[in-house]
């Protein structure tokens, strides 16, 4: 009893294990049998696209590929031939490709001498051109029958050499675009400093002596040319001729003078409103004791006026009562310059009608100042107001170049 019982459980355990390996083998079939259709499809199906000529049979598939090794095949190198076009027929770009639609079929000589070639080459029986060798000079007798030289010799040598080297980098310094790293201590030459200005202002920028000072609006609202109009009729109204009333002014021996001033001997300011109005607006704006004043008259662009310091710079006594110099332009416009006195270096500054410039005491020293003569004249005038005085507070700026914002 036992043992049929034992045989019937065993036959019962392996009938499930054997259900479940059929039931494996039903899921596993489908996918393998996918997997050879794809298989037998791919080959089956042609390496290239099978043209009605036939000469796509005649591509060396492995050099489509790039893998071509054979230095003699049998097959067509067609480097022309466009890959997509020979695997498929089809080529997205049509008759623009750059590449051949069609097999070029080389003719046996050029085949044979490519082949030939490539067997060289594969073989590394390419010969290279010799080099050229050159001939050695021979040596001349001087050469040849000279001593070794000498210990002191070969110093001497060396010693001029050095020297020369030397000579050659300081005639020809490497050119740097920062000459320094240390910060600049020394007071400035000049300091340019600038104000919009305009009726009823006042300059509020700290003075120093080396200022130069740029006031463009001060008398922006007269209309361009109207206070020089101004200025030109009360002259003729003063009841004073022109030929008494004007002067040439910085001549020599060789010039009568550069341009006109007027004479301030006469009582012509007495009938002139516009100079005073002028001289009292500069006056309230820079808080300026004028000393004295001056009328220059440029009656076209061919007058200037040279270089030169004004009285101050030489004259200690008036320099004890004059620190700042004003000039105010009207009429045509004319650079204004400045000339160092040491280096002869100029800077110009032009000065449209209305507008004002300034300097103080230092400037005055430092600097000659002029007005540059315009080339080919113009008939054009220009008239400027200059006016000589105190301005209280303006710092020495000698001691340092940041005296002004101290």
């Amino acid at each position: 009893w036992l043992g049929n019982m034992s045989e019937q459980g065993e036959e019962a355990i392996a009938a499930p294990a054997a259900e479940a390996v059929e039931t494996v083998e039903a899921v596993e079939t489908p996918a393998v049998a996918k997997t050879e259709a794809k298989t037998e499809a791919k080959e089956k199906a042609p390496a290239h696209f099978e043209d009605e000529a036939g000469q796509f049979k005649t591509v060396c598939r492995s050099f489509m590929r790039k893998k071509c090794t054979k230095t003699a095949c049998k097959y067509v190198h067609d480097r022309q031939l466009c890959l997509y076009f020979w695997k498929t027929g089809e080529c997205k770009f049509g008759e623009e490709c750059r590449k051949n639609h069609f097999v070029t079929i080389p003719d046996p000589e050029t085949k044979a001498q490519q082949e030939a070639e490539a067997a060289a080459a594969s073989e590394g029986k390419a010969k290279k051109p010799a080099r050229k060798t050159k001939e050695k000079k021979p040596k001349s007798d001087k050469t040849q029958g000279e001593e070794p030289k000498g210990d002191a010799a070969k110093d001497g040598e060396k010693k001029a050499a050095k020297k020369k080297k030397k000579s050659e980098r300081k005639h020809h310094p490497n050119k740097r675009n920062t000459e320094s790293f240390e910060p600049m201590t020394r007071p400035v030459d000049l300091r340019v400093t600038y104000d919009l200005g305009a009726k009823d202002d006042k300059f509020s920028t700290p003075l120093t002596t080396r200022d130069l000072v740029l006031v463009p609006n001060l008398f922006s609202d007269f209309k361009k040319g109207e206070l020089y109009a101004k200025l030109v009729q009360e002259l003729d109204d003063c009841g004073i001729p022109r030929e008494q009333l004007l002067k040439m002014w910085h001549g020599n021996r060789e010039l009568d003078g550069t341009h006109l001033i007027v004479d301030d001997r006469s009582s012509w300011k007495t009938k002139c409103p516009t100079f005073d109005l002028i001289t009292d607006r500069v006056k309230s704006f820079f808080d300026l004791s004028i000393k004295a004043t001056r009328f220059n008259w440029y009656k076209d662009t061919s007058q200037w006026k040279p270089f030169h310091f004004d009285a101050a710079a030489m004259k200690p006594e008036i320099a004890a009562i004059q620190n700042f110099t004003v000039g105010i332009s009207f009429g045509a416009t004319r650079d204004a310059a400045f000339e160092h006195a040491d280096t002869k270096t100029v800077v110009s500054i032009p000065q449209p009608d209305g507008c004002v410039y300034a300097f103080s005491r230092d400037t005055n020293v430092i600097w000659r100042h002029g007005i540059l003569q315009d080339a080919p004249a113009r008939e054009e005038g220009r008239i400027s107001v200059i006016a000589w005085g105190w301005v209280d507070g303006i710092v020495d700026a000698s001691s340092s170049p940041a005296a002004a914002a101290s």
